[in-house]
């Protein structure tokens, strides 16, 4: 099974063919409106339902083109499965930590990496695998 890896822009309309249009008002108007605290409602990380139908269309053209595909537009940490081969890095602006999916020996690994604190107080990188690896030889 081949992996696709794409930022996730292809499946949001205004974002792959108005790109534009979208550039014009993220630098234009929702970037002045952010600061003023208005979330930007094109934003697939910060709209739900623009979020779950990108998901959605991410996840059809994975399965119909037998590729296991792995995105991060919507900053919604998730790892496919075999019969839905979609999966999403997820975040690095969270304040909380980052995710991101890890690749080793064919398999695939949600990781959240995060601050975490010893016992003497000191802070540490902490490594926080999401769930179990899922092999790449499952999808096939």
């Amino acid at each position: 099974m081949d992996i696709y890896l794409t930022h996730g822009h292809q499946a949001d309309f205004l974002n792959s063919v108005l790109w534009p249009v979208s550039r014009f008002l993220v630098r234009y108007i929702w970037r002045p409106l952010e600061q003023l605290g208005i979330p930007d409602p094109t934003s697939a990380a910060k709209n739900h339902r623009k979020k779950k139908s990108s998901e959605k269309r991410l996840a059809r053209w994975a399965a119909q083109q037998h590729h296991l595909l792995i995105t991060g537009h919507t900053h919604h940490p998730m790892i496919g499965t075999p019969s839905s081969p979609y999966s999403n890095t997820g975040s690095c602006i969270s304040p909380s930590g980052i995710t991101c999916i890890e690749i080793q020996d064919r398999c695939l690994t949600l990781i959240k990496w995060t601050l975490g604190t010893k016992p003497d107080r000191t802070l540490y990188v902490k490594r926080v695998p999401l769930g179990t690896a899922i092999c790449i030889d499952d999808y096939a």
